[in-house]
């Protein structure tokens, strides 16, 4: 499906639920922009914290488990770095309130072993 916009020079080309951003990759942003406020609901601002972790999923993982289980109105993400020195893994913490994100992440600080943590 096409669709034009005024305010873009291209058309936002659709494929069932698939967007599709034509062109050079820095007038995506403002691609995006545009299209987001057509085409997605938005219900609010999302809160995110990321922790880089130099420990793999799987000796961080029974941790994570009880994360979940403590903070049930939270999104955890959990995303494996290949071929980088500094980090294996990247921790995402995001919900809709702010406060229930810190608490989030400071429960992730006080579970996972400090010698892994890297950056958050």
């Amino acid at each position: 499906m096409l669709k034009y916009y005024s305010e873009l020079k291209f058309p936002r080309i659709t494929v069932r639920n698939v967007f599709i951003f034509p062109g050079i990759p820095q007038f995506y942003e403002k691609a995006f922009c545009v299209v987001a406020r057509d085409s997605f609901e938005c219900y609010g601002r999302f809160y995110t914290r990321n922790v880089y972790l130099n420990a793999t999923e799987e000796q961080i993982l029974k941790n994570l488990n009880l994360l979940v289980k403590l903070c049930p109105g939270v999104e955890f993400g959990s995303y494996p770095v290949m071929n980088d020195a500094n980090y294996k893994v990247k921790i995402t913490i995001e919900s809709s309130d702010e406060k229930t994100t810190n608490e989030a992440f400071s429960k992730l600080l006080e579970l996972i072993p400090q010698q892994v943590i890297v950056k958050c």
